[in-house]
């Protein structure tokens, strides 16, 4: 189960970092054209689509300067972060910019550039206006691996390339003011990311961990009581959620993004850590119980299978086996999932012998269940005596030995699928 764990959040840093990459190396149409000033500017653009229908474009330059940010506007979930003061946006001391522009990223060069650059306000002012003005929404303006581009919303689709071309003249000003103002600051490693795939990485490894743990309980007949251990270990879990969340924040440290890693720990990871707690006790609960079983003997069973549709459309058909022990033990009635295998053996008993459990952290389980001997058709009883002589209510019967599927008592001592002739009509009274 552990090693599961692992795999999963191994899984999923790999998948979100590659998800990071590939969405930096899009691929597009490169356009050549002249500025205003006569100098050759090169761009690329690339129409998005979905289910034919368009939805957006991307315009976008190579820069020198290997910055990694996001401009956009600001939300309403960032003013929720800053408002619980866990948020550290960078301002560029502009009110008209930092009204309308959230940047978010935690490289302070990036802030630095801005605040000293009037031009690369100006030209991230423009790109935003010049999307309404073109019944547009500008989605972000990003930097990585030494690309500069825009995503736009717009069911238009790429504009013409008169508008175009201006999208890049304003790319190239933010570019260039950007690099010139770079080379006077000190380049500080932004580890924010690695960080936060881990704890993101693990939180979604926990919830993965206990939805497994929560149907393996919903699918065993073991537990008796899990149920009562949901309150205690919903609370455990919730404080465990919390003061990871604190210790991550203050991993974390003052950031522009740290408000996106506390929402999903208060949401995956709560529930990660709740399941988990809930299936780590179950586990506790059975495996550190050395207490001596309290055995319900000849408690009649009935098992009984259900075909239903299943795969993908209903396509396929699949059977779902379930027990029913009844007799005077505390769960009498109830009903228990099964294996196929468990399924075969059992329906040729009427009744099983139940050892039960008081548990460690009080969950009651069954320890083991045992089958009594039996008779394959349903109207017949049978015994052994002392002298092994083998007793029914039928002329002809088959015969085989109960057995005890966990607890190792072993096999009766004569063949099974004995064929015998009747020599009395007796009861069996279990």
């Amino acid at each position: 189960m552990w090693f599961l764990f692992g795999v999963v959040t191994l899984s999923l840093m790999v998948w979100v970092s590659f998800h990071i990459r590939r969405s930096g190396s899009w691929v597009g149409v490169q356009r050549r054209y002249e500025s205003p000033d006569g100098a050759a500017r090169t761009y690329m653009h690339a129409e998005q689509t979905h289910k034919g229908a368009k939805t957006g474009f991307q315009i976008g330059i190579n820069v020198p300067v290997g910055f990694d940010f996001e401009l956009r506007t600001e939300s309403g979930f960032d003013q929720w972060g800053k408002s619980l003061g866990i948020g550290a946006e960078q301002s560029v001391g502009d009110s008209k910019f930092d009204a309308e522009v959230f940047i978010d990223s935690d490289d302070q060069r990036v802030g630095a550039a801005l605040r000293q650059s009037r031009e690369a306000r100006t030209a991230v002012l423009y790109l935003f206006r010049m999307c309404r003005e073109q019944d547009g929404k500008l989605k972000r303006i990003r930097a990585f691996k030494g690309r500069l581009w825009i995503d736009v919303n717009d069911k238009t689709g790429l504009p013409p390339w008169v508008i175009a071309d201006k999208f890049s003249e304003a790319l190239h000003a933010l570019a260039e003011a950007l690099t010139k103002e770079s080379r006077s600051l000190a380049r500080v490693s932004d580890p924010f990311r690695i960080k936060a795939l881990l704890i993101l990485g693990m939180s979604t490894g926990l919830a993965i961990f206990g939805l497994i743990g929560l149907f393996r309980a919903r699918g065993s007949w073991l537990d008796l009581d899990t149920e009562s251990m949901w309150v205690w270990t919903s609370m455990v879990g919730v404080m465990l959620c919390l003061v990871g969340a604190v210790l991550a924040l203050r991993w974390l440290r003052a950031s522009s993004r740290a408000h996106y890693v506390l929402a999903e720990l208060l949401t995956v990871g709560m529930a990660g850590s709740i399941l988990s707690v809930h299936a780590l006790a179950a586990e506790f609960n059975r495996d550190f119980d050395l207490s001596a079983p309290t055995v319900y003997e000849g408690q009649p069973a009935r098992v009984f299978s259900e075909n239903y549709r299943c795969g993908k459309g209903g396509r396929s058909t699949c059977t779902r086996y379930d027990i029913v022990i009844e007799g005077t033990w505390p769960a009498a009635g109830r009903e228990f999932s099964i294996n196929e295998d468990t399924y075969h053996r059992l329906k040729r008993y009427q009744r099983v012998d139940v050892f039960l459990k008081p548990g460690l952290l009080g969950g009651r389980w069954i320890s083991a269940r045992s089958s009594r001997l039996g008779l394959n058709k349903i109207d017949c009883f049978g015994w052994i005596s002392a002298d092994q002589q083998i007793w029914s209510t039928c002329d002809v019967v088959s015969v085989w030995c109960g057995h005890s599927e966990l607890d190792g008592l072993g096999y009766l001592p004569f063949a099974p699928n004995l064929q015998l002739v009747r020599r009395a009509a007796r009861l069996y009274v279990g």
